[in-house]
């Protein structure tokens, strides 16, 4: 069985995500290591991706890539949590008077660069500890500010009678889906809070790729994806022989002297993947001397074979 490794997860609402990580450590057995690249709440479902083995190295580098999720949003109201499962804290007087146009308009503002307040139910740190707990304590704060990135939003669908939203967003890391739809519906003049959540893609992964729960507890190590695999989230540069040494050393890398394999689909995170017999490297982009450098900051060792990275 693979050692190291990663697996796409579709996990079912209602789900915790420690649930999968669970289910993948009973299956590969005790001495393996497994950790997951990003939770999903337990309201939500969709991609989660799952990693093993050395690959638990990758966590961050996973994390921070784009993701996409299908939201339906009810509106009229707004909850503590900002989705289904938390208390109403307000509710809108006499009816809506929103109409489709008026949706479409709304979710264009938030492309680009927006400034977003992440929800007080969030996992973002205050003074050390998670907002979550600060909030559930009963102590008051307020979560600052931080900019955000939305390269797609688009409305799927617009129910007037109901006022229920359906839209698709692509992000950045560290977007808050809950905090978009409660800005939504204040910008429509009314409340909106999350009815229904679901990831579709974390870089190039996709939902459709993926395994149920039921499925990765049984016999699904053929669905495993290789740590080569992972490369193709990134710019991808191939190390010659005589250079492998400089690489697993640490020592930063002029790139005119490695052959790019490909761009990659989150190119513009800053980190590279330098790939060698045996080994893949994420690295950073530095700036010395006037030039470009590579410089590995994790080296996850895959093997002596010549083709690691055909």
């Amino acid at each position: 069985m693979m050692e190291s490794g990663f697996v796409l997860v579709d996990k079912a609402r209602g789900l915790r995500s420690t649930s999968c990580v669970n289910t993948l450590k009973k299956a590969l057995g005790r001495k393996i290591k497994v950790g997951h690249a990003g939770t999903l709440d337990s309201t939500a479902e969709g991609l989660l991706i799952l990693l093993f083995g050395r690959m638990t190295r990758t966590s961050r580098y996973v994390m921070a890539l784009p993701k996409t999720y299908e939201v339906t949003a009810t509106l009229g109201f707004e909850t503590d949590t900002l989705d289904s499962e938390g208390k109403v804290t307000a509710e809108s007087v006499g009816g809506l008077s929103v109409k489709e146009s008026d949706v479409r308009r709304c979710l264009f503002s938030f492309l680009g660069w927006i400034c977003q307040k992440p929800p007080r139910i969030s996992a973002v740190r205050i003074g050390g500890k998670r907002a979550h707990v600060l909030a559930r304590a009963g102590e008051a704060l307020s979560v600052p500010e931080r900019p955000v990135y939305v390269s797609s939003i688009g409305l799927d669908g617009f129910d007037e009678k109901h006022g229920t939203v359906k839209f698709t967003i692509a992000c950045s890391k560290g977007t808050y889906v809950r905090s978009v739809v409660r800005d939504m519906g204040r910008m429509l003049e009314t409340y909106a809070t999350v009815a229904a959540l679901k990831r579709t893609a974390i870089g190039p992964f996709r939902i459709s790729d993926a395994l149920s729960l039921d499925a990765l507890g049984k016999d699904s190590a053929g669905s495993f994806r290789r740590p080569k695999d992972l490369a193709e989230a990134f710019p991808c540069y191939e190390v010659p022989e005589e250079m492998l040494q400089t690489l697993k050393s640490g020592k930063a890398i002029s790139p005119g002297r490695l052959l790019r394999r490909h761009w990659g689909i989150c190119e513009d995170s800053g980190t590279v993947v330098l790939a060698g017999s045996g080994v893949l490297s994420f690295a950073k982009c530095l700036k010395l001397q006037e030039e470009t450098w590579f410089k590995p900051e994790t080296n996850i060792y895959i093997g002596e074979e010549k083709d690691a990275y055909p």
